[in-house]
C-alpha cells in the first residue's frame, strides 16, 4: 500500500511542474497554488512510505476482504474491463481516435493568442495619466478635478473617485504627477446600444485630452498585477539602462517617437530623469549649501516649512523650484530674514513642453 500511495502522489506532484514555467502575471497568480499543492503532496508522499505502513499495522485488524471480493472493486472492474479489452483488441483504431482528437485541438490553439490569461472585463476602469514632473499641488488638484468632471459626463459611468500623489501610508510612494482615478461603470444592461468596453475606453480617451497628460486606461486588477510583475503601470513598457543619464534620455526619447508611429498605440511617454541629470551636473555647486530646498511645490511645502528652515540659520541655501508663485513667496521670506541673493538661473529641462526649473543660491553674507 505504501509504495502505491507514494507513486500516485508523485504523479500528482509532477503534473504541476508546467505551472512553475509560467512567468509575469500568470506566474504570480498560479505560483502560490503550485507551491502549496507541491509541498502538500511531497509531505503526503513522505508519510505514505514512513508513517502510513506503521499505522496500518496498528489500526487495520480483523478479517479483511480480498481485493477481488471487495464490492467496490468488483463494480469498478466490471465497468473498466470491457473498455480495456476493446482498446487492447483494436490498438490501431484506438491510436487513430487519439490522433484525431489531438488534431482537433489545433484549431482552437491557433486562436488562443499570445497571452495565457486574456484580458477580462472587470466591471470598472482605472484611469492613470502621467503629468509632467514638478507639477505643483494646486495644478495637480485642478487637473484631477477637470478629468473627474469630464469622465463623469459619459452615460456609462456611475461614479468617479480620483487620487493624486501619495496616500497617507508608507506603502504608496507615488509622486505628485501620478494620478489614479477609479471609474465605476454601470451594469451592461444600462449602457447605450452597441457600446462595448473597447468603444467606451476609446470614447473616454478622446474626451480626456488635456495638455501635459499621457492617458492610460486599464482594468484595476490587471494594473496591479502588471505593476507587481514589472514595476510599470502601463500594459507595455520599455526599460532603458545605461551609464550616462543623457544617453538614457536620448534612447528613451527615440523609442517613444518610434512607438507613436504605431497606429495601435494611443500615446507613449518617457519617464524622464532630467531632474536627476541636473543634480548630477551641479552636484559640486549644490554641495556648498548647508541646506538644499529641492522642489517645494512638488513636496507640498508651505510657508511654515520655509520659516522652519530659516530658524535653523543655515549660512548657505540652494533653492530649486518649478512654480513661479511659490518661488516669489519663499524668496520674499528668505530675503526678509536677512539672506542675500547670490544667483538665480532657469533651466529648460523639457524643451518640448517648456518645463523650467529655477535654481536660486542664497547666503547670509553679501557678495564680495
Amino acid at each position: 500500500m505504501g509504495p502505491a500511495l507514494f507513486f500516485s502522489l508523485l504523479v500528482i506532484t509532477l503534473s504541476f511542474v508546467p505551472v512553475f514555467a509560467l512567468e509575469a502575471q500568470e506566474g504570480r497568480l498560479f505560483a502560490p497554488l503550485a507551491f502549496t499543492k507541491t509541498y502538500a503532496m511531497a509531505a503526503a508522499a513522505g508519510l505514505a512510505v514512513t508513517l502510513i505502513p506503521v499505522l496500518m499495522g496498528y489500526l487495520i485488524r480483523g478479517r479483511i476482504l480480498e481485493e477481488h471480493r471487495n464490492p467496490i472493486n468488483r463494480w469498478l472492474v466490471a465497468a473498466y474491463r470491457p473498455i480495456l479489452d476493446r482498446v487492447l483488441r483494436y490498438p490501431k483504431t484506438t491510436l487513430a481516435i487519439a490522433a484525431i482528437a489531438l488534431a482537433a485541438t489545433l484549431v482552437p490553439v491557433t486562436r488562443l493568442g499570445g497571452e495565457f490569461l486574456p484580458p477580462l472585463y472587470e466591471g470598472d476602469l482605472l484611469y492613470m495619466p502621467t503629468a509632467l514632473p514638478g507639477i505643483s499641488p494646486s495644478k495637480a488638484a485642478e487637473l484631477l478635478q477637470q478629468t473627474d468632471r469630464i469622465i463623469a459626463t459619459v452615460p456609462e459611468v456611475a461614479r468617479v473617485f480620483g487620487k493624486v500623489g501619495r496616500a497617507e501610508t508608507a506603502t504608496d510612494p507615488a509622486p505628485l504627477e501620478m494620478v489614479e482615478t477609479t471609474v465605476q461603470l454601470k451594469p451592461r444592461e444600462q449602457w447605450r446600444a452597441g457600446m462595448t468596453p473597447e468603444k467606451l475606453v476609446e470614447e473616454l480617451d478622446k474626451l480626456v485630452r488635456l495638455p501635459g497628460l499621457a492617458n492610460i486606461w486599464i482594468p484595476p486588477i490587471r494594473n496591479r498585477i502588471d505593476m507587481l510583475a514589472t514595476g510599470i503601470k502601463s500594459p507595455l513598457g520599455i526599460k532603458v539602462s545605461g551609464n550616462a543619464l543623457p544617453d538614457i534620455e536620448r534612447v528613451a526619447a527615440t523609442y517613444a517617437r518610434r512607438n507613436l508611429s504605431d497606429a495601435s498605440l494611443t500615446n507613449a511617454r518617457v519617464e524622464t530623469s532630467a531632474v536627476g541629470e541636473w543634480l548630477a551636473r551641479h552636484a559640486a555647486e549644490l554641495g556648498r549649501a548647508d541646506f538644499i530646498l529641492l522642489d517645494p511645490p512638488r513636496a507640498g511645502a508651505e510657508p511654515d516649512t520655509v520659516r522652519a528652515i530659516i530658524n535653523l540659520k543655515p549660512r548657505h541655501i540652494s533653492y530649486v523650484s518649478c512654480d513661479p508663485a511659490t518661488l516669489a513667496r519663499d524668496l520674499r521670506l528668505l530675503l526678509d530674514a536677512g539672506y542675500y541673493l547670490h544667483s538665480l538661473r532657469a533651466f529648460d529641462l523639457f524643451p518640448q513642453t517648456h518645463h523650467v526649473e529655477t535654481v536660486v543660491h542664497l547666503s547670509m553674507s553679501q557678495i564680495t
